[in-house]
């Protein structure tokens, strides 16, 4: 979160995104609250903020059936 910061610093960005395969440390929390608020014509949201998305259940019922992918093959023979 601090590099991010740092980068959108840098870069005069507006806003940043984060994305990574673990839950946000309390550093992290803190970091992105720190880095202040971005001004739309919209309203005002913060420039780092800490979603975490919730699972998608899983699918019910039959699985589905896996089909392979057949191309054609050239004849390097018959020149096609």
């Amino acid at each position: 979160m601090r590099d991010l910061y740092g980068v959108e610093s840098r870069e005069k960005a507006e806003i940043g995104v984060l994305i990574t395969i673990g839950k946000p440390t309390r550093e992290m929390k803190k970091e992105a609250a720190s880095a202040g608020f971005y001004e739309s014509p919209w309203g005002k949201y913060p420039r780092q903020v800490n979603v975490t998305y919730k699972k998608a259940p899983r699918a019910k019922g039959e699985k589905a059936e896996q089909i392979g992918l057949t191309l054609p093959v050239e004849n390097p023979e018959s020149g096609e």
